[in-house]
């Protein structure tokens, strides 16, 4: 066997994995330490081995590099979501593709680094080393919400932060925090600001144009009423004067065919004077000084 050559070859214990059939059937991975026991010639004079199933073992370590590898595929292929990880010093131990576009760092750069020097504006460094000092020694957990960070070159960038996860690795805390650019919904809510301000300006300048238009309208209609009123006064003087005239005519004349242009005379005098009075009683309608008459009619 590979292990017994391993073994006679080498001076002390040595350690090999091989893979062997089982009674049950199946084949099962065992650890084979070997030695040998050599005379003082350096011959080799007997070789003891032990075996250690390790089978399960394996399993598991295989499983759990298996479930590793794919959250690790998961966070390098996300996009939009940056993740970042710090040690209990702030050093970045974690940096995935999403925070090397976001941030402008590669993990190359970013490694080893600490989190207050990379992405940390300088009137938050000190409240971000405090907060993080007080969340990996005393468990105070960070809140997640916007902030302003920094790139590489110096430009801020709005973020959701999530300081989503603290854990325990060999003894030592681990920092992950979970970033989401806000840049393109900033720049939305400031085009929907925008457009908002110019409604409520469409708006202000419609209503004040209508102001305007309303005030016209009313003082057109003031004027026409004012002229209406004059007009029908200043009708109603004269007419008078031409009624009063063809009564005394018909008074003193006692011509048939003279009286009865006269009587057609007050008959359109009337219907004029009728007339007038209507507009007048119009005016007065627009105006809210409309009165109730009460007169005797026939039915019929």
């Amino acid at each position: 066997l590979a292990s017994d050559a391993l073994a006679l070859e080498r001076r002390g214990v040595s350690i090999t994995q091989q893979r062997l059939p089982f009674a049950d059937g199946q084949v099962h991975d065992l650890q084979v330490i070997k030695a040998t026991k050599r005379n003082e010639a350096g011959a080799v004079e007997a070789l003891v081995g032990i075996s250690r199933d390790v089978t399960e073992e394996l399993h598991r370590e295989k499983l759990l590099k298996a479930s590793e590898q794919r959250f690790r595929s998961l966070f390098e292929q996300m996009p939009n979501i940056a993740v970042q990880g710090y040690d209990t010093r702030r050093q970045v131990i974690y940096w995935n593709a999403a925070s090397e576009a976001l941030y402008g760092y590669s993990a190359a750069e970013a490694l080893g680094r600490n989190l207050e020097d990379l992405i940390v504006p300088d009137f938050m460094r000190q409240g971000v080393i405090d907060a993080v000092t007080a969340w990996t020694n005393d468990g105070v957990p960070i809140p997640a919400g916007e902030l302003v960070l920094r790139r590489k070159d110096g430009s801020a960038v709005s973020v959701f932060s999530s300081h989503a996860l603290l854990i325990n690795t060999a003894g030592e805390a681990e920092m992950y925090c979970i970033d989401v650019d806000l840049t393109d919904l900033k720049k939305k809510e400031a085009e929907l600001r925008a457009y908002q301000s110019h409604l409520e300006d469409m708006v202000s300048e419609r209503a004040r144009e209508l102001l305007i238009a309303k005030d016209a309208a009313e003082a057109a209609n003031r004027a026409k009423n004012t002229f209406l009123s004059t007009m029908s006064h200043e009708l109603l003087t004269p007419l008078s004067g031409m009624v009063g005239l063809t009564e005394l005519l018909r008074r003193r004349t006692s011509e048939a065919s003279s009286r009865e242009l006269l009587d057609k005379m007050g008959d359109a005098q009337n219907r004029l004077l009728h007339v007038i009075n209507g507009v007048l009683e119009f005016s007065k309608l627009e105006a809210g000084r409309l009165t109730t008459e009460c007169h005797a009619f026939t039915l019929d």
